[in-house]
């Protein structure tokens, strides 16, 4: 088992809209926990998602690297201008100069990590349209040959583009903090806590089980950017009140009167 990821060995068919309706049925009834969420945060929506380019995907894996979604977003969307169509290819991003990529806001270190995941798809290296073939670990294998792209991205690969629910990101952080609120629990779980948290239960079959975890998982992370936005707003609201009790900048009108 991996320390990082729970996955198994081979190869995850794709679920359908089916599988995953029995599993939350099933789920519903073995994890009140996950079942209150789904019912705050609505089904899985994986069976709904439509395929995205695997290239594009990876790129933009990598331009989000240590960024916000907003700065992501916005190079992202320069990136893109570069492409008649919006969408990058391994051939035409080959094409364009340093300076151009780097007036989208890369680095120069995401430069060569993008230019060497074209080199690996020009090449045949990384057969980025057979590796729905390939078993979860010989895609994970394949994906992080090419530099700047890591486990965890293999792992988001797997699960939103190829469809393999199957995957359980214990060492994902959004994922710790959580299970540990859900779960109500006193400290964050280590990653055997989470596996057996998400482990599939007996009787279940083996799609219904790989959809427990993508709804497990969706649930969870859903849960947590929902926690996120609502301690934004209450910060925003904050700062409001103290304006309008200060008449202005509340930060600027307290270290006035501390000065007085």
């Amino acid at each position: 088992m991996n320390s990082v990821t729970t996955t198994r060995s081979t190869r995850s068919a794709r679920s359908g809209p089916a599988d995953y309706t029995r599993a939350r049925r099933l789920l519903a009834r073995r994890d009140p926990v996950i079942r209150d969420l789904m019912r705050t945060h609505g089904p899985c929506r994986l069976a709904d998602v439509q395929h995205a380019d695997p290239f594009k995907a990876l790129a933009h894996a990598i331009i989000a690297q240590q960024l916000s979604s907003k700065a992501a977003a916005t190079i992202e969307a320069r990136f893109a201008a570069l492409f008649p169509s919006r969408v990058p290819t391994p051939d035409a991003t080959m094409t364009l100069t340093d300076e151009q990529l780097r007036a989208c806001g890369l680095s120069m270190q995401k430069i060569r990590y993008i230019r060497d995941l074209c080199d690996h798809v020009r090449s045949g290296l990384l057969p980025l349209h057979d590796l729905g073939a390939l078993p979860d670990e010989g895609v994970i294998d394949a994906l992080t040959k090419v530099k700047g792209i890591g486990r965890w991205t293999a792992d988001m690969f797997l699960m939103f583009r190829l469809h393999r629910p199957d995957i359980l990101p214990v060492g994902d952080l959004g994922i710790i903090k959580a299970v540990q609120r859900a779960y109500g629990l006193r400290k964050a779980p280590t990653p055997e806590r989470l596996t057996k948290i998400g482990d599939i239960p007996q009787g279940l079959g083996l799609s219904q089980g790989r959809a427990k975890l993508s709804d497990t998982v969706e649930s969870l992370l859903i849960a947590r950017q929902r926690d996120v936005r609502s301690k934004q707003r209450n910060v925003r609201a904050s700062r409001h009140r103290c304006q309008i009790l200060h008449g202005g900048d509340g930060v600027a009108d307290r270290r006035a009167v501390g000065a007085t």
